[in-house]
């Protein structure tokens, strides 16, 4: 959840300051949802019974993608770092050796994604559905 939230409040940014948890130091693992899909489709075409992980198999830290973000909204937005706040894990990479397995790498990079998903964003956050639920918004009736 932490990209949806970070798009939002850049994206929603008043006063030219937002707040984020932690120090930005914490190592994630992102993958873009075309890309999760696609993998999931292998697996069943394969046939792969055994568990696996879908991920970039590439950490980036908090600090680094809400840089990324920043930059594709082009905001001039200051970060406050609240080190009061939990970090949470300093480390969640995911081992992506099975992909050969099944055939698989990810399309796309980190920034690509963030741009799609943004775009979408973009588009999407002033729809007229008289419900709706993603993840950038809790269940809501418009």
């Amino acid at each position: 959840m932490v990209i949806p939230s970070m798009i939002k409040k850049f994206d929603e940014c008043k006063n030219g300051k937002i707040d984020l948890w932690g120090d930005g130091s914490p190592i994630r693992d992102f993958i873009y949802s075309e890309d999760v899909a696609r993998g999931m489709l292998k697996v069943v075409e394969k046939g792969y019974t055994k568990p696996i992980n879908l991920g970039s198999g590439t950490g980036f830290s908090i600090k680094f993608l809400a840089e990324t973000i920043r930059k594709i909204l082009n905001k001039d937005v200051k970060i406050n770092w609240d080190t009061s706040k939990p970090s949470g894990d300093k480390v969640r990479l995911m081992s992506v050796n099975n992909y050969e397995k099944i055939n698989f790498s990810i399309n796309f990079s980190l920034e690509e994604g963030l741009k799609k998903t943004i775009e979408w964003y973009l588009s999407n956050k002033n729809s007229s559905d008289s419900w709706r639920y993603n993840s950038f918004t809790e269940f809501e009736k418009k």
